[in-house]
């Protein structure tokens, strides 16, 4: 495998240097063919390995059902922000190219952490991620092991005899990737050695499966308001930010759409693409950070919209930042935490510091002009980086730009003492920096090589003596003086004496009795609890209660410190102000002008439709619009997507998965299912103007037989 891995560097760097699109083919064309007449080269046979009940989204992977395709073989954990970083790229490609035409993407899922090794934790990743490709829990590293992957992520791509032809590690190779698997499908169909059979239909669901899922999916980050009225929480699982109230126990606002995109506008028209942290920066204004698009958001509920404040969406390499907040690029924004800026530490919204955890690093975004270290001043809206080379590890330094951070995850702060404290996940530490110098210190956790990010455990005890696993959650408790950590990984909730570097277990699954909490006002029997992967944690303004994002059990927990007494912090969601009404955006013109044929849809699958306007001289004067809506059994159920049409937008995209889709129909067997497009177009031609309504319907069929996505495309005369 190190020879094939040499030839794929060579190969991709060679690719960069070919002048023409001809050129690059006809390297890749012979690259191909010298890999499938090398002898040496390594045969990928998954009933090899003692696999056979380890798969999810599929039954076991014979022989017979990988012969005649080409593989992308994706080697990831689910604990890695590079795996991550890499599924949109994946998604791409399954999209591009069906397993009918020839690529079958299948994951192997590598566990670095022991509690990545549970396939029910596994499920848990792939359906937050919308993954439905093939994937093998391979917990015992044996299928890692015999092809001697040494990183994540890496990519192998085999030939349809099974022959591994690619082996390309990280994240910095997609377009070699792209480019062979095309020709290879090219080449190969062209030879007849691509076979166009589909994968069976999945096994029927396993308990993994069918577990019940509460409103909220997956929630990650939680933050109480000023007054401490409100609670905000971030629900990647629905690309959603839920406000709530405290006392009411009621939902306020669902602030976005519940669709996948990156669009600023109203409280129910934004979106977001997997949010996470979350800071008040008063009772009406919430920073949001949206990692899956990585941007900084914010939200106004007074005023009822979403602006994006920093990030321009790219996937960010820069390491140094200084351009101001909408033009700097940056990567995966993970935890949010208001705080003074090194100048001026008492001033407690100065900074907006972003926990950059693609980069592994601390970022300050400045809510006004400000100083920062060593006197230098900047205005408002510059994003730069604070602390954090960019190389991942557990290094202390007291010069900020040489320690080293493992995907940042969770951000607390000591205001009375200038203390920023992070939850540092893949070194399994706590860590502590001086806000006025950026020096950095170890609290608890890890061990003394820096480039150690295997030191991990379950262990309480004193710095380095104690043991987490992959925390990602923090908060300063400034009564008691201690940090509430949530030990993701061990579904633990631990608490940290910062001074003595003491940690101590606070909450698990067993009962916990401990008598040094009475001095803290802490029952010295906290009531047993099962938690999956805590991600958040936040205190209500009394520090009475502790808040839990509970989020692979889709719930938020609450504990009573006093009492030691969980409960689950239920919420009635019947919320009128923040749902997109149910509303044409015709009264009368019901009847539609263009009826596609009907489209049948796997029950668990996604669905892309694309609208080209054809022949469209709009008057740019008058306000020509879009509405895409959902009809169930008759009844206009809900807007899925709106807009304005101009001459330099043309086409409308709209992806979802058909239970997103179907979310708000009560069930998900309904007779009748349609998508229907409304346009109102005002147009100027020959010196005449009109208004043109245009519908447009695509029935659906909801399938249980069917598996693979629809991709549609449909144009829309003027």
């Amino acid at each position: 495998m190190e020879k094939i891995e040499a030839q794929s560097l060579l190969l991709s760097g060679e690719l960069t240097s070919c002048r023409s699109t001809q050129d690059k083919e006809e390297l890749i064309t012979n690259y191909i063919k010298k890999a499938e007449n090398d002898d040496t080269n390594v045969l990928l046979n998954f009933e090899e390995f003692e696999i056979e009940n380890k798969w999810l989204n599929s039954a076991p992977l014979t022989k017979t059902l990988t012969q005649g395709k080409v593989l992308l073989v994706d080697f990831f954990t689910y604990c890695c922000i590079n795996c991550i970083h890499m599924l949109p790229f994946t998604h791409q490609l399954e999209k591009k190219h069906s397993t009918k035409e020839g690529l079958l993407l299948i994951g192997v899922h590598s566990a670095k952490f022991p509690n990545e090794k549970d396939s029910m934790n596994i499920n848990d990743f792939l359906s937050q991620y919308n993954i439905k490709h093939p994937v093998v829990n391979d917990a015992d590293i044996e299928i890692w092991n015999k092809l001697s992957i040494k990183c994540w992520p890496t990519f192998l791509v085999v030939n349809p005899m099974g022959k591994v032809i690619l082996s390309l590690p990280g994240e910095s190779h997609c377009n070699t990737i792209s480019m062979i698997i095309d020709e290879a499908i090219s080449y190969y169909g062209s030879n007849g050695k691509i076979s166009s059979h589909e994968l069976p239909p999945k096994p029927l669901p396993t308990e993994t499966q069918n577990r019940k899922a509460e409103m909220m999916k997956f929630p990650s980050k939680l933050a109480i308001s000023p007054s401490g009225e409100d609670i905000a929480i971030s629900d990647p699982g629905n690309h959603c930010v839920f406000v709530c109230s405290l006392l009411q126990r009621k939902v306020k606002f669902v602030v976005g759409s519940k669709e996948v995109g990156r669009e600023d506008g109203s409280l129910q028209a934004c979106q977001f693409n997997l949010p996470q942290g979350i800071a008040w920066l008063s009772d009406e204004e919430i920073f949001v950070a949206d990692c899956g698009n990585h941007l900084i958001r914010k939200i106004n509920l007074i005023e009822g919209k979403v602006i994006t404040v920093a990030g321009d969406g790219a996937l960010g390499t820069d390491t140094s930042g200084g351009k101001i907040g909408a033009e700097q690029e940056i990567n995966s924004p993970w935890d949010l935490q208001l705080a003074g800026s090194p100048g001026n530490t008492e001033d407690e919204k100065s900074i907006l510091y972003i926990a950059m955890a693609g980069i592994h690093q601390i970022w300050g975004f400045f809510l006004n002009k400000s100083s920062w270290l060593k006197g230098v001043e900047y205005e408002s809206d510059i994003c730069i980086s604070f602390v954090g080379s960019g190389n991942e590890e557990n290094r202390n330094n007291c010069y900020p730009h040489k320690a080293g951070l493992a995907q940042p995850s969770g951000l607390t702060v000591d205001r009375s003492d200038g203390k920023l404290y992070v939850a540092d996940s893949e070194s399994s530490t706590i860590r502590k920096i001086d806000l006025k110098k950026g020096a950095v210190e170890g609290v608890v956790g890890g061990g003394f090589d820096p480039m150690d990010l295997f030191a991990y455990g379950d262990v309480d005890g004193k710095a380095r003596n104690a043991k987490l696993q992959h925390p990602m959650g923090v908060v300063w408790d400034e009564t008691r003086s201690r940090l509430f950590v949530a030990d993701t990984f061990n579904n633990k909730v631990k608490i940290v004496e910062p001074k003595k570097k003491i940690c101590t277990t606070l909450c698990g699954v067993e009962l916990v009795k401990e008598g040094s909490f009475a001095e803290l006002n802490i029952s010295s029997e906290i009531q047993p609890v099962s938690l999956n992967s805590p991600t958040g944690l936040c205190l209500d303004k009394k520090r009475e209660h502790l808040f839990i994002a509970d989020s692979n059990n889709h719930r938020v927990m609450m504990l009573n410190l006093e009492l030691g007494i969980f409960q689950q912090f239920e919420v009635e969601a019947d919320v009128v102000e923040s749902k997109t009404e149910a509303k044409r955006l015709f009264k009368s013109h019901t009847t539609p002008d263009i009826t596609r044929d009907i489209t049948e849809v796997g029950h668990g699958s996604d669905i892309s439709l694309t609208f080209n306007y054809i022949n469209m001289e709009l008057n740019k004067e008058a306000p020509s619009c879009w509405q895409l809506g959902l009809v169930c059994d008759g009844e206009y159920l809900k807007c899925l997507k709106s807009g304005s049409l101009d001459v330099d937008q043309a086409t409308i995209s709209y992806s979802s998965s058909v239970p997103q889709l179907l979310q708000d129909s009560q069930k998900m067997e309904v007779a009748n299912v349609e998508i229907c497009l409304e346009s109102m177009i005002y147009m100027c031609k020959d010196g005449l103007c009109s208004m043109k309504k245009v519908l447009v319907s695509i029935p659906l069929s909801i399938s249980q037989r069917l598996d693979s996505d629809q991709t549609l495309s449909i144009d829309v005369p003027c």
